[in-house]
């Protein structure tokens, strides 16, 4: 019959007389003949062959999973056991055998019944008694009950009842009477409680039949409630006294065979005895313990203890019969005698410490004995179901993975899950080790056909590796999956997991997942996908004109001009730009590209685009032509194409615009501006302008050459508010009333000075404007270009102008311009009392040149009146000039250069107040400068701008012309002007430094103690970092590099005659002691020795005479003598000696720099022997 509903709320007595409470009192009722057959042998191969159908219906959504790493309600909720572990638990509890060794699984009970309308109940309870003293001990408890059915014998139970007495007087109190009436019907409780209970895994053959010819299918509602009345009667007043009773008799009965038997094997002599002897009672040779032995009473009371919850006397006595079982080599006893002294301890104490060292010997002694397979896994499902209340997840994981190992089929996949869903209850979830085992569980599940469960575990680890650096891992989950679903026949999930995997991958793996792509997507005909790794990169993307290039130095300048749009006409076609990259480690091809043009009140018709191949990894720009035949404003918003020609896919095109830093706000977050490349305004009536250049091929180096750019309105509207930039800076438009004249000469004199002022620094010349352009119309402008360098030169000019409607267009041109060396100059600068430079020209043609004048330009520095002009002419080669220099007041820069610096390393916004220009001065010899001031202005801001770029790289690249002026005081350029025929040009070299920069003492203060106390602190530490080496790279710059403002000459006599008969000779020796500098110095001269300043000493020394040291007070550009004298002590040549000086800058008694040089002299001391 059924195992009826559990009896609730039993209370029971151990050995120690404590009562407690059984809040379920489970019982099995089983038929005899079961007991005598099926029972008695079984296997984990038929135990897997009976579960297996019972996991193929299984709902995964009734266990979600999630690897969490963080411990919490959801953590528990995961680590709760699936109801499939649930599941295996309960088969694996009623799967147990009847074996010698096993006694726990032996009745405790037997239910002898009888119908009263029999035609001889007590012969019948005879025949019955008989039967089970040969199927069961002896010592068992047997009741008798005697069953009324109504339906049969009528309501009338006197013949019952008088029966039942009878069955009393023969058999004892164990009897019962149960009434039923099998002719009620069946019920629906019955019918569902039969169901399931003939559905379970079970060694018990079930019945063939099903619904209401099943046994006990006609029971009633009522007929099920007094049968509960009894099973809780049986229960209360008859077993658990039974169990009281024997358990407490067994106890004394033990304890006094194990006294006695001790006292009988020890009294002889402990010293004879070093180990335990085997116990009395075992036979070895059919491995079992007789019933009467003392083991098996051990075990037989430790199994009685174990039914009423007296677990310590269940823990002592299985623990003694363990020992008995170890000592005489019964594997068999002490591995079952160890499960049950397992969860016994388990039950009591589960934080005890040596429970898993248990579990893992009980599992080695039931895996070396054969058939243990399934005992193993018993004990270790049990025992994580005990841990399991506690909970100790860690013990839990750890038993099941060791029921894992003897288990196959899908129970692996079972306990796999379980120890993963374990370890995420601990304290702090053990996620990554969580992973693995999931993986290993969605394997096993996948080999045994149970693709929900196999997709609840990849799902999870996909979810998991989805947010850690295992791409690998992370795959392998995502292709698995698109296998599941796929065979699955649920084509568009499989799809959305391949699409995952066209990412960079190893070749093979990615050769796979294409291959299984393309083989998905063949049944997926109308869906687009979206890849993880786009082909089209969105951010190099952007709408250009038909006839649109790139111009990085104009487009950067035009920043400075009103803004520009991208504007066509209606129907009229542009291009679009597009960035295409193969992220993958195979090739692949995309057709029918598609271009989807978005406006906010309709769509334009999808446009063609290219076909592409690419190899590996390859990537390149590809322009696609594209018009639209409605007006709006339209945005480049998605790409489609095809992959591999099978799978479509769609890209949404997202960019951001520029960042913006304008509020507080803005810069305290990170905001940006809508994207304008990607949009296009489509108009009725749009001007087109084009340019072209007219006649120009190659130039020489230094040439001054016109050329004319033709700009023409193409279309049928008007191109309003018309402006042209030009780059480089040195190309500068030509006014019209020049046109017809020579190029202007900026100093005509023989020798002049004149004085200009240098425009603060640029890298294009400044917008031209033009005004209007009509339909069909065109215009010239003449430009001047200044050849700057003996590379080939880009010139560029970008148009920018406007339609009826001042929505802003482009036009750009570009033209190279060949250029071949005709005249280049260096110069050598010599400092002193005189400055000078020395000018070299060479002539790298085969022509004679006319040299039409050399002109220097500078701050503080003029050409001497008295130096002489350069030769007119200079045939092929070389020709050297020298330039004498004199002095000329100039300002300080540096203070507007630090009025600029001091905000950037102090954090606040940047100041607002524009370079001054320059103030220079132009000193020419010769004819003329053909140069004009304008184009030397700009070709000298294309090299200053190039200078700061070098040697200031750690500071703001847009700080540096805002900072910085066009020329720095003490800088020198040489123009040299010259004429070939019909050609004219100036060679320009810029850079050479002469003397000191005429900077303030004060703002040389400021400058070594910018930055140093700043009040607020950087929001980011980095900032700090990147402002304070900015501060140590600016103090060892350029700028605060001043060379030594103090030179020192040494003059002697040309002639000097001494009579060394009369002694040695005192030479006189003047030291000039020069000042190149705006400052009022302090200086120290010190006289050495000859070589003490690392000079060499080749000749006889005179040493000085007199004072050694002379100190002294330096105007700005002055000169003192120091009168000294040298001893020479033999008439000839000899060597004086060196010298050091030291010069202080101060400010207000405060020093502000200090410059130490040391020299020595140029030529020898020669003093003639006088006649006697």
């Amino acid at each position: 019959m059924p195992r009826p509903a559990s009896t609730d709320a039993v209370a029971v007595r151990t050995s120690l007389l404590e009562t407690r409470l059984c809040t379920v009192f489970p019982l099995r009722f089983d038929d005899l003949e079961a007991m005598q057959g099926a029972y008695k042998s079984a296997s984990i191969d038929d135990f897997m062959d009976m579960i297996q159908p019972h996991f193929h219906a299984l709902d995964a959504s009734a266990a979600p999973l999630s690897l969490t790493t963080k411990a919490g309600p959801a953590a528990a909720r995961m680590a709760a056991a699936p109801p499939w572990l649930r599941r295996l638990t309960e088969c694996i509890a009623r799967y147990r055998t009847v074996t010698v060794h096993d006694t726990l699984s032996h009745p405790i009970a037997m239910l002898l019944v009888v119908s009263s309308s029999g035609p001889d109940p007590l012969n019948a309870f005879a025949q019955l008694y008989e039967a089970s003293k040969h199927a069961a001990d002896t010592d068992i408890l047997r009741c008798y009950l005697v069953l009324h059915d109504t339906a049969t014998a009528g309501s009338d139970v006197s013949r019952s009842l008088a029966l039942l007495d009878e069955v009393k007087r023969t058999y004892g109190l164990q009897c019962a009477l149960l009434s039923i009436n099998s002719g009620a019907g069946a019920g629906t409780v019955a019918a569902d409680l039969l169901a399931a209970e003939w559905a379970a895994p079970d060694l018990r053959r079930a019945p063939h039949a099903s619904g209401p010819t099943w046994p006990g299918a006609l029971l009633s509602t009522e007929d099920i409630a007094r049968l509960r009345t009894f099973v809780r009667e049986l229960v209360t007043k008859s077993l658990v006294p039974y169990l009281e009773r024997n358990e407490q008799r067994l106890n004394e009965q033990v304890v006094s065979l194990r006294r006695g038997l001790a006292n009988r094997l020890l009294g002889a002599g402990r010293k004879l005895f070093t180990a335990r002897p085997p116990s009395p009672g075992y036979d070895a040779e059919r491995d079992e313990y007789p019933p009467a032995s003392v083991t098996a009473q051990t075990r037989r009371l430790a199994d009685l203890a174990f039914h009423v919850r007296d677990y310590r006397l269940a823990a002592q006595m299985y623990d003694a019969v363990r020992r008995d079982a170890v000592t005489d080599h019964a594997t068999t006893y002490a591995a079952a005698a160890g499960e049950m002294l397992l969860l016994t301890r388990a039950a009591m104490a589960p934080a005890a410490s040596d429970l898993d060292a248990l579990l893992c010997a009980v599992c080695e002694e039931y895996a070396a004995i054969p058939g243990g397979r399934l005992r193993l896994l018993r004990a270790a499902v049990l025992y994580s179901n005990v841990q399991r209340q506690t909970p100790r997840y860690e013990s839990v994981a750890h038993a099941l993975l060791r029921g894992a190992l003897s288990a196959d089929e899908v129970m692996r996949g079972v306990l796999l899950e379980g120890a993963a869903r374990a370890y995420l209850g601990l304290p702090r979830p053990h996620a990554r080790k969580s992973a693995g085992l999931l993986l290993q569980a969605a394997a096993q599940y996948e080999l045994c056909a149970q693709k929900t469960l196999a997709r609840a575990c990849l799902g999870a680890l996909a979810a998991y590796y989805d947010t850690c650096a295992w791409p690998a891992l992370h795959d392998h989950v995502l292709f698995h999956l698109a296998r599941l679903a796929h065979a699955s026949g649920e084509i568009s999930e499989a799809l959305t997991f391949l699409v995952r995997l066209v990412h960079p991958a190893p070749l093979a793996e990615t050769a796979q997942h294409m291959d299984e792509l393309c083989e998905v997507a063949k049944y997926a005909d109308t869906l687009r996908c979206e890849l993880p790794t786009p082909m089209w990169i969105a951010d190099a993307c952007e709408i250009v004109s038909a006839s649109e290039m790139p111009l990085p130095a104009l487009e950067a300048a035009a920043a400075s001009v009103p803004s520009w749009d991208r504007v066509v006409g209606v129907g009229e076609s542009f291009s679009v730009r597009l960035y295409v990259r193969n992220p993958l480690s195979v090739p692949v091809t995309l057709t029918d590209t598609l271009l989807h043009f978005v406006d906010e009140s309709a769509i334009a018709p999808p446009v063609a685009g290219p076909t592409v191949t690419l190899e590996a990894y390859e990537q390149r720009t590809v322009l696609a032509s594209a018009d639209i035949a409605t007006p709006g404003t339209y945005r480049l918003a998605e790409l489609t194409y095809t992959l591999a020609d099978v799978v479509r896919v769609r890209q949404p095109l997202v960019k951001r615009g520029a960042r913006l830093n304008a509020t507080a706000e803005q810069r305290r977050s990170c905001t940006y501006a809508p994207d304008t490349t990607l949009v296009v305004r489509v108009r009725n009536d749009v001007p087109r302008i084009t340019g072209a250049i007219l006649d120009l091929a190659s130039a020489a180096a230094g040439e001054l050459v016109r050329v004319s750019l033709c700009l023409t309105n193409q279309s049928a509207s008007v191109a309003h508010n018309v402006r042209v930039l030009a780059a480089p800076a040195s190309v500068q438009v030509t006014e019209l009333s020049d046109a017809s004249t020579d190029l202007p000469r900026a100093l005509d004199a023989a020798l002049s000075v004149k004085a200009l002022q240098l425009p603060p620094l640029s890298a294009v010349s400044e917008p031209h404007y033009v005004g209007t352009i009509a339909p069909r119309a065109s215009t010239t402008l003449t430009y001047t270009v200044h050849v700057t360098t003996p590379l080939d030169t880009h010139l560029q000019w970008l148009v920018l102008y406007q339609n009826a409607l001042g929505e802003s267009l482009a036009a750009r041109v570009q033209h190279r311009l060949a250029v071949q060396p005709l005249l280049s100059a260096n110069f050598r600068v010599g400092s002193g009392k005189s400055p000078h430079t020395l000018v070299e020209l060479v002539n790298h043609s085969d022509e004679v040149l006319a040299v039409e004048g050399l002109s220097l330009v500078s701050a503080q520095w003029i050409v001497r009146a008295s130096t002489s002009p350069p030769l007119p002419r200079l045939p092929p080669g070389r020709m050297s000039v020298m330039v004498q220099l004199e002095h000329r007041d100039a300002d300080d820069t540096l203070a507007a250069t630090l009025e600029h610096l001091r905000p950037y390393f102090e954090g606040a916004p940047p100041s607002d107040a524009p370079q001054p220009p320059l103030d220079v001065f132009c000193s020419t010899l010769g004819s003329a400068c053909v140069l004009p001031v304008r184009l030397y202005a700009a070709s000298r801001s294309m090299w200053r701008r190039a200078q700061l770029a070098k040697d200031y790289a750690f500071l703001p690249p847009v700080l540096l012309p805002r900072a910085f002026p066009p020329m720095d005081t003490h800088d020198v350029d040489v123009i040299v002007s010259w004429s070939l025929g019909e050609r004219r040009g100036a060679s320009l070299l810029c850079g050479a430094r002469i003397g000191a920069p005429t900077y303030a003492a004060s703002s040389l203060l400021a400058l070594a103690h910018i930055g140093q106390h700043v009040a607020t602190r950087a929001m980011y530490e980095s900032t700090a970092v990147t402002r304070a080496a900015a501060r140590t790279a600016l103090l060892a710059s350029p700028l605060a590099q001043i060379p030594m403002p103090v030179s020192v000459c040494a003059e002697m006599p040309s002639e000097l005659t001494h009579n060394f008969d009369n002694g040695f000779c005192a030479a006189p020796v003047t030291l000039h002691v020069h000042n190149a500098s705006p400052w009022s110095l302090s200086y120290t001269l010190r006289l050495l020795t000859a070589g003490a300043s690392g000079t060499s000493v080749m000749q006889p020394i005179a040493p000085w005479l007199g004072r050694l040291a002379h100190r002294g007070l330096l105007a700005p550009w002055t000169t003192e003598a120091v009168h000294t004298h040298a001893l020479v002590s033999t008439p000839g040549s000899c060597q004086i000696g060196d010298w050091q000086c030291a010069a202080s800058l101060a400010v207000e008694g405060v020093a502000v720099r200090t410059f130490v040089d040391a020299g020595s002299a140029k030529m020898p001391l020669v003093v003639q022997a006088a006649a006697s």
